[in-house]
């Protein structure tokens, strides 16, 4: 080997030599920097302590053990194990006279490619709701920061927590299994999820959220089973909601429960108005295979069951949504209102589309339009301008109002509930409409109910005045209902008396 060669190589190993030396040196300052971060981004903790921090700096692996944090008052966390392969820009970071030229004035900093963790336990300490929260593993890939953030955090300044709910950048969270249990007694409750995955984060946007095999069991007495609840395209509110939220966390143990969810429900509500004036929670939220099961474990009785919920935010300006619902449910429960004969369970499916617009008076409204259906049962299919401007909806009104009623049998179901007796009812109907010409002031709309009702089929309603706006509240007054709208009728195939003798045979 030549002189120049062996100059080479001898150069090459104390290069070498040297960075591996740097990253031994960096290792104590990596491991104090995580002690410090994690005091100040839990500035309320009482107890605040990592027992074991090691890094190997040749792999970049940072673990830590045994962390527990608690502010001794409404909550108690531990985790056992945590192992992170950090990224070598933060490890350099940790180092505080390179930590300006290694961290960029703005944008992201990786913090980890890839992260591992289990054995998370947290304890709610407040008094009245005794809750325990237990994740068996969880699982990261990259993780990036806010750069100035994470600056602020490793020269040891208080960053609001509100702040630093809306930092991270990440590729993919996921986490579990996961059980809840509450043993309050009167209020027991165990729940468990399969898993959670959270993808795309960025800072307060969410790509997609999902839950998987979700089951919630009260008492032991009722279930709610959930085979997947996704949510899509979410929007996170600012710094300052988390930051009021978190401080109301920590009063809880001070204001107690009760106050803690009027408190949280006023919270949300402010929530709720301000990004209205932005853009949506989310773009759409879908809910699969969703069961309600009775007595769990004894009789295991089906009450509800659902295919498929689903809910589309489409926009804000103007503000449109779309909405749809395919379950079944058991007539059960029912029984001691109705009694709908041959039917154990009824199957239902609903669609409605939402969208914001200007009436014939150029007033803004939401028009709803769409079709709620009970499987041999009735069809309705509706559309109407709706006004509100009270969050309470007191003020609630409609205008250029349209239902149209196809009748299946749902008629004869009512009408059985009121006599059985299919020659009883028969005798009622020349009652029924001098009672509904009295009661409407019009001989017209009652002659049509009565006709519908003779030989049930379609029965339409529509606004007189489509730009009239009726206060929901003028919809319980028969002589109001009379005047501002008009009815019509398309008799069935077979009358009242012959659905009623069929539903006598089952």
């Amino acid at each position: 080997m030549s002189k120049t060669a062996k100059g080479l190589l001898a150069a090459l190993i104390i290069c070498v030599l040297a960075v591996v030396g740097g990253l031994f040196a960096c290792k104590p300052l990596v491991e104090q920097a995580v002690r410090d971060v994690l005091r100040t981004a839990n500035p309320d903790a009482a107890i605040c302590s990592v027992e074991t921090v090691d890094i190997n700096p040749l792999s970049f692996t940072l673990k830590l053990g045994n962390i527990h944090l608690s502010d001794q008052r409404t909550y108690d966390t531990t985790l056992k194990e945590i192992s992170l392969t950090l990224s070598p820009r933060f490890v350099l970071a940790c180092v505080p006279f390179l930590r300006d030229s290694i961290l960029p004035a703005t944008g992201d900093a990786p913090l980890f490619s890839s992260a591992t963790g289990r054995d998370l336990i947290e304890k709610s300490l407040i008094p009245g709701d005794s809750v325990i929260c237990t994740v068996e593993g969880l699982s990261s890939g990259p993780v990036a920061m806010d750069a100035a953030v994470l600056k602020r955090l490793l020269d040891g300044q208080q960053v609001p927590e509100g702040e630093l709910m809306i930092a991270a950048i990440a590729e993919k969270i996921t986490y579990g299994p996961i059980r809840i249990s509450n043993t309050v007694p009167g209020e027991q409750m165990q729940s468990s999820i399969a898993a959670v995955s959270i993808e795309g984060v960025d800072r307060r946007t969410w790509k997609r959220m999902t839950m998987d095999a979700t089951e919630v069991t009260i008492r032991s007495e009722g279930a709610l089973k959930m085979d997947k609840l996704e949510i899509r395209d979410i929007f996170l509110p600012d710094a300052d909601w988390f930051g009021r939220f978190l401080d109301l966390v920590r009063r809880t143990g001070d204001t107690g429960i009760d106050e803690f969810q009027l408190q949280l429900e006023a919270l949300l509500k402010d929530a709720a108005g301000k990004q209205m004036m932005t853009r949506p929670f989310f773009g759409q939220l879908t809910v699969k295979e969703v069961d309600i099961i009775e007595s769990p474990g004894r009789k295991n009785e089906n009450l509800f069951h659902a295919g498929e919920m689903r809910f589309d935010w489409l926009g804000l300006a103007p503000h449109h949504f779309k909405s749809s619902l395919a379950c079944d449910f058991s007539t059960k429960p029912l029984r001691g209102m109705i009694t709908i004969p041959g039917k154990e369970r009824i199957a239902l499916k609903w669609q409605d589309d939402t969208l914001e617009k200007p009436d014939a008076a150029g007033q803004s409204c939401l028009r709803q339009t769409g079709r709620l259906s009970l499987e041999g049962l009735v069809d309705l299919d509706y559309a109407y301008n709706f006004f509100s401007e009270d969050p309470s909806m007191m003020d609630a009104a409609i205008s250029d109002l349209s239902l149209d009623l196809h009748d299946h049998g749902l008629t004869a179901v009512l009408a059985y509930n009121i006599d059985p007796r299919p020659e009883a009812m028969e005798a009622m109907m020349p009652m029924l409409g001098a009672s509904l010409s009295s009661d409407l002031n019009d001989p017209r709309d009652a002659e049509a109910i009565q006709t519908f009702l003779a030989r049930p089929g379609t029965l339409s309603i529509r606004s007189e005045d489509p730009a009239r706006v009726m206060p929901w509240i003028q919809f319980i007054d028969a002589a109001a209902l009379g005047r501002m709208l008009v009815f019509t009728a398309t008799p069935g195939e077979k009358s009242l008396l012959e659905q009623m003798k069929a539903l006598t045979a089952n």
